[in-house]
């Protein structure tokens, strides 16, 4: 339930409800995604199981969802003062916060539940998991940089499908860990540079906001850090050439990523092409999944 302007109450609509999960928006839950099956893929050799295939897709896009309404509980005040969010279902009074703290007990209960499916250990990191995407969304009235929290907590399905998988937490885990975080803070601070003009207007803080959209040099560190450190991995596996022909298309779309990178203000269409930039990280997460499943084939 929701009023509109004139104080009236009425009901939310189902597409209301879904925008506020964002399921009109699925790259994000893809983005959440794709480092999971990584890491599934490389802890089982290729041959994960079905069971954690399907807890992971599930968990995806329940957390995600999850973590987009509590995002939105928090700053429906924020969202109406930025034209690319101010339309957003909360924002724009067409759920009702009753609505959006029940959708987030019932989307916590969903994720609960698949914790039945997973051994002690994945189950702790889980929680972990949990609590870190509780509290991603306060990030940005108190960290100067809130992309590292998300990365930190994007790529916390890493760890969790190893120790699902039965593996030790060890160096590979860790590596590709901290080299998808690296790849997420770059990914979300292009996403970031949409709302520059208006987070300059109130108080949040962003990575260019604190950088004066100055972030070309600091996206291509992270992403030159993800990609070397995607070389490393394939070299210890021997992986066959079908993976750096991949890795070479990943190399090509994210320097494609950094070059349209310019402090030199954000108009519409700026925004929209840093809006197709932020997007063409679920089909990198699709390729490098690709070429593993392959390179685990081919063997």
């Amino acid at each position: 339930m929701s009023r509109d302007r004139k104080g009236v109450i009425k009901r939310a609509s189902v597409f209301d409800l879904l925008c506020l999960m964002r399921m009109d928006k699925p790259w994000g839950s893809l983005l959440l995604l794709w480092p999971s099956l990584w890491a599934l893929w490389l802890a089982n050799e290729g041959m994960p199981e079905l069971r954690l295939l399907m807890v992971f897709i599930i968990g995806a896009i329940l957390m995600r969802s999850f973590g987009c309404v509590v995002n939105d509980l928090l700053d429906s005040d924020i969202d109406r003062r930025v034209e690319r969010t101010k339309k957003r279902p909360l924002a724009a009074n067409l759920v009702s916060k009753k609505t959006a703290y029940m959708m987030c007990g019932c989307l916590s209960v969903g994720a609960a539940s698949l914790l039945f499916f997973l051994n002690l250990q994945s189950v702790y990191l889980a929680v972990c998991g949990f609590v870190m995407a509780c509290v991603y969304p306060t990030t940005k009235r108190w960290l100067h940089c809130p992309q590292l929290f998300l990365g930190i907590t994007f790529a916390w399905g890493i760890p969790i499908a190893y120790a699902a998988s039965g593996k030790v937490l060890g160096f590979e885990c860790w590596f590709l860990y901290v080299i998808t975080a690296m790849w997420i803070v770059g990914y979300d601070a292009i996403y970031a540079m949409q709302d520059l003009e208006d987070d300059k207007q109130i108080a949040v803080f962003t990575l260019p906001k604190y950088m004066n959209g100055n972030i070309q040099v600091v996206v291509g560190i992270l992403y030159g850090a993800f990609v070397l450190g995607l070389g490393l991995l394939a070299r210890v596996h021997r992986f066959k050439n079908v993976f750096f022909l991949a890795w070479i298309m990943v190399v090509g779309v994210l320097i494609w990523q950094v070059r349209i990178l310019s402090p030199d203000g954000v108009n519409e269409d700026k925004k929209n092409l840093y809006l197709q930039a932020f997007k063409s990280n679920q089909w990198i997460g699709l390729i490098v999944w690709i070429a593993l499943v392959l390179s685990f084939l081919l063997e």
